[in-house]
């Protein structure tokens, strides 16, 4: 009797856990100017170029995913000579102090990169 109490509390908690999960997943939209907040790719400082939203735009509330452009140096360099190339989905709300997203296709090409 005790493991079949035990099995039923599990498979309840595995249901709930289930039922709780994000509702947000798939359906966070940001702006293209929240997009062009990020400042770090990969621990590298950055300097966005560009973030065009991918897909139609969810009435004010902005784009599910991005394509981007960002610019770095490589160290001792006066300007950008390393283009950054990727896809931004954002995974909640944008927050100012700490958005989160996930980066995908991220490419670095140029000037001393193999």
């Amino acid at each position: 009797m005790r493991h079949l109490r035990v099995t039923a509390l599990v498979s309840w908690l595995a249901l709930t856990a289930l039922g709780c999960g994000d509702d947000n997943k798939g359906t966070v939209a940001w702006t293209e100017q929240q997009a062009e907040s990020v400042r770090v790719i990969r621990g590298h400082p950055m300097r966005v170029r560009d973030c065009r939203g991918i897909g139609q735009a969810r009435a004010s509330d902005g784009f599910r995913s991005f394509e981007c452009v960002a610019g770095t140096r490589i160290a001792h360099q006066p300007i950008d000579t390393v283009a950054v190339t990727y896809v931004l989905r954002p995974l909640a709300p944008y927050e100012e102090a700490s958005p989160r997203y996930a980066l995908s296709d991220v490419h670095f090409g140029g000037l001393g990169v193999p």
